[in-house]
């Protein structure tokens, strides 16, 4: 177990087994008679009796239960678990516990973070875009207007307790939608790690060294003022892909689209003399090799820039965080829209 990992002032506990924690959590949660444990139908099935059959009997498990999938990130959905809360009279001696991926982890922390104006709040991430993004660094939010985590704050868990058994119930394209962000890492930040994934090295020591990225910029800015926009990479353009999606209700993972996002971002980057041609091909062939890459041969670009021009990053442009080279990335790059429209032509293949 590594249990001198923090992020901010978050702990983050990591253990193959969720097993392995069970003297741990009772020390932690022995204070609360309650906890509200906010899960979604997949984690309901496949992860909660193993987390059942360790978290201490004598504290009292007020389930909550959403849908699976991005559709569930809305404050439809935040509002209606603020009111199980309500009614159950929650109060700051309980706390709430997320179980789950990414939109659960988002989900959890913003309805925490807001009810009350904050109630404690632990993360048990199951996914590996959980252990190794969504659950780590105090992002919360929901998407608004289709527009992907458009309302959110800042909020820093008590906890994170990731036990990477919990990998065995991903089928493959749930585990390459969290490889997507361990590959963001290496291309900004680890040279190193993108080494390792090109060579297939061990899929445990990959995760904590991916950890230990997220965590050593967080830790260096935690409000993103400066060098945690390098971990936006991949991102103006993947979110605009990702809104795009939930608009026409296309199937599209948040990992997919942030490989595509990386794709066409290589592209601008080179275009702009930052990236040299060779880095670029290297990130797109082994992003082309590792990953499937998703047909939006469709996309109309008119309504994808309306979502380029929402994100939550402009200033009075589009802005990007784009690689200078691998394991190295500029923050605060701009480029305009033809440019963006040349890139995404070339990778989406649009007419």
């Amino acid at each position: 177990m590594i249990s001198n990992l923090h992020i901010e002032s978050t702990e983050v506990l990591i253990s193959k087994s969720l097993s392995n924690f069970e003297t741990e959590l009772h020390h932690i949660f022995i204070s609360y008679k309650r906890v509200f444990l906010l899960m979604d139908e997949n984690t309901q099935v496949h992860c909660f009796p193993e987390f059942q059959k360790v978290f201490p009997d004598s504290i009292e498990i007020n389930k909550i239960v959403v849908a699976a999938g991005e559709k569930s990130k809305s404050l439809t959905q935040a509002e209606k678990i603020w009111q199980q809360l309500f009614d159950a009279n929650a109060t700051k001696n309980d706390c709430l516990i997320s179980l789950g991926g990414g939109v659960v982890s988002d989900l959890g922390g913003f309805v925490a973070a807001l009810y009350k104006r904050g109630i404690n709040y632990f993360v048990f991430p199951t996914s590996l875009m959980a252990m190794t993004d969504a659950a780590l660094g105090g992002k919360t939010g929901v998407d608004f207007l289709q527009i992907k985590n458009s309302i959110g704050v800042l909020y820093a868990p008590e906890k994170i307790i990731i036990a990477t058994s919990f990998l065995n119930s991903l089928n493959e394209r749930e585990y390459k939608n969290g490889l997507a962000e361990i590959y963001k890492h290496a291309i900004v930040a680890d040279v190193s790690l993108w080494n390792d994934l090109k060579s297939n090295e061990d899929e445990n020591e990959i995760l904590l060294k991916s950890i230990a990225v997220k965590a050593k910029v967080v830790n260096n800015d935690f409000y993103e003022k400066g060098e945690r926009k390098i971990l936006n990479f991949g991102h103006t353009i993947g979110h605009a892909l990702e809104s795009y999606a939930l608009l026409n209700k296309i199937d599209l993972l948040h990992g997919e689209a942030i490989v595509l996002g990386m794709m066409i971002e290589a592209e601008l980057s080179f275009a702009s003399g930052l990236l040299t041609k060779e880095n670029k091909d290297e990130i797109l062939n082994v992003l082309s090799t590792k990953f499937t890459k998703t047909n939006l041969s469709n996309v109309d670009f008119k309504v994808m820039t309306e979502f380029l021009l929402q994100d939550k990053k402009n200033t009075n442009q589009i802005c990007f965080s784009l690689p200078s080279e691998i394991g190295k990335c500029e923050i605060n790059q701009f480029a305009s829209l033809d440019e963006i429209k040349k890139a995404t032509l070339v990778y989406l293949e649009l007419v």
